[in-house]
Order: C-alpha cells, then sequence, then structure tokens
C-alpha cells in the first residue's frame, strides 16, 4: 500500500520501529562501543572501511543494503587514513546516503522505501575526534561525537548512560549499557551484539585491524 503523504509514512515506518530493540554508540577512552540487542543470526554491526562502523535498526534488509552501499563508496573514494583527521569524504558518503533515503522515502508513487535508521561511527585518534551520524527513515542527518541511541522515537538518554564521561572505557560503557538494557536483555535470552573500534590499535598504526565483534564469551568476560 502506497501512502497519500510523506507524513502518513513517517508516522508509518516510526510507528514500526517504536517496537524496534534500541541500538547505542558510545566514544570511550579507549575506543567507540557499539551495542544492541540481536536474536537473530544476521549481524546488525559491522565494519565499513577501515576505522569506521555501521549499526542499523529496523528491517534488517533495508540497512543491510545501505551498509552495502556506504562500504562501496568508502572503497571507491579510497577513504583516508584516520590519522589525517579529514572528514571530508565521510561527509560526502553521508549526504550521498542522505540523498538515497530521502528519494525514495519521498517518492509516494512507490513502496520502494528504506524502513530503518542507521549510525555511522568513525573512531578518531583522540577521543575528542570521534564522529557519529546518524539517519533516520526520512535521510534526515544527525551527528554527534560522544554518544547516539537509535531508533530515535524512542531515544531519550537513559540516567545510566548521562554519566558516562571522557575517562570512561568501553567495558565500564558496556556494563552500564548492559544494566539499562536489562529488561529488553531477560526477555530477548541475553541477545547482545557488541562491537568495538579500538584506538590502541587505530594508534599502532592498522586502521584496518581496529574493528572487533565481541564473541558471547567476550562480553561475558567484560561484564563479569
Amino acid at each position: 500500500m502506497v501512502e497519500n503523504s510523506v507524513e502518513e509514512r513517517e508516522n508509518k515506518i516510526k510507528k514500526e520501529l517504536e517496537r524496534a530493540r534500541p541500538a547505542i554508540v558510545v566514544s570511550c577512552s579507549d575506543g567507540i562501543l557499539l551495542a544492541t540487542l540481536n536474536n537473530l543470526r544476521k549481524p546488525k554491526i559491522k565494519q565499513v572501511s577501515g576505522p569506521t562502523a555501521f549499526i542499523g535498526v529496523g528491517i534488517w534488509s533495508d540497512f543491510n543494503k545501505l551498509w552495502e552501499f556506504a562500504s562501496a563508496s568508502l572503497i571507491a573514494h579510497r577513504f583516508v587514513n584516520a590519522s589525517e583527521r579529514d572528514f571530508t569524504i565521510l561527509d560526502k558518503i553521508i549526504e550521498t546516503l542522505c540523498r538515497e533515503i530521502r528519494q525514495k522515502f519521498c517518492n509516494l508513487y512507490s513502496a520502494d522505501y528504506y524502513q530503518c535508521e542507521l549510525i555511522l561511527a568513525f573512531l578518531g585518534e583522540d577521543k575528542s575526534n570521534d564522529r557519529f551520524y546518524s539517519i533516520d527513515c526520512a535521510g534526515i542527518e544527525g551527528s554527534s561525537s560522544s554518544f547516539f541511541m537509535i531508533p530515535t522515537v524512542n531515544a531519550v538518554t537513559p540516567p545510566g548512560l548521562s554519566v558516562l564521561n571522557n575517562s570512561t572505557t568501553m567495558q565500564a560503557a558496556l556494563r552500564t549499557v548492559a544494566d539499562v538494557m536489562e529488561e529488553e536483555l531477560r526477555a530477548n535470552h541475553g541477545a547482545l551484539e557488541v562491537s568495538v573500534l579500538s584506538r590502541d590499535v587505530l594508534l599502532g598504526g592498522k586502521p584496518e585491524e581496529t574493528y572487533h565483534k565481541l564473541t558471547s564469551e567476550e562480553i561475558q568476560n567484560w561484564l563479569s
């Protein structure tokens, strides 16, 4: 069914996203933590290229298409090393993603549009250089350098996360995130998916190795 207005379409998508399990990205002293609830075998967190990662909520096939698009675009542009602190190419990729989502969202003659939200996280050499870019279902961009939570329709910062500071490590942040998600974790049988972007690895001159998806054993060790 095709909607009668973009407002009707947006309300429809956001109503569906209200039921989506939250995804959280946190800038920490030793890197970036990405976490979400996931009881599927399909990953919701992926590396894009080098020190850049992607996390999404909503229809998996939709944000997976956007991940593939972002990955191909960054590789095609030979994305610069994080040490150069040049966000020009990343900004262009965000603009292109927003345009792609917005064009399909605004085409009321077609039911082919994206029903998801996403965050692109970029790891800098220093915490102050970390960058998060969120894109909602209408192709509207938001940015931050410390914290993001999607879906935006539910994105009221929980009290536990508001106390995180510049010295917070990824392990400490994960414990806080797990506390915030405790009720939903019980309901979803502990289906926690976690990835990190390591600043130590980046500073060691290996940007392609900064991304790591934690195993279930590693998650339990971090939480113990």
